[in-house]
């Protein structure tokens, strides 16, 4: 039993792991998009 939690565990922590890389991914792209749109928004109003 106890065998199984511990495989549910792992798996959540992998699922956590890649979840933290996928936000920390979307965040960099939000700024980056931040950075490169409002100067480019600013120049076209």
């Amino acid at each position: 039993m106890s065998q199984n939690t511990d495989a549910i565990k792992a798996n959540n922590n992998k699922l956590n792991s890649s979840r933290r890389t996928f936000i920390k991914t979307a965040a960099m792209t939000g700024v980056a998009a931040l950075v490169t749109g409002v100067p480019l928004a600013s120049y076209v109003i």
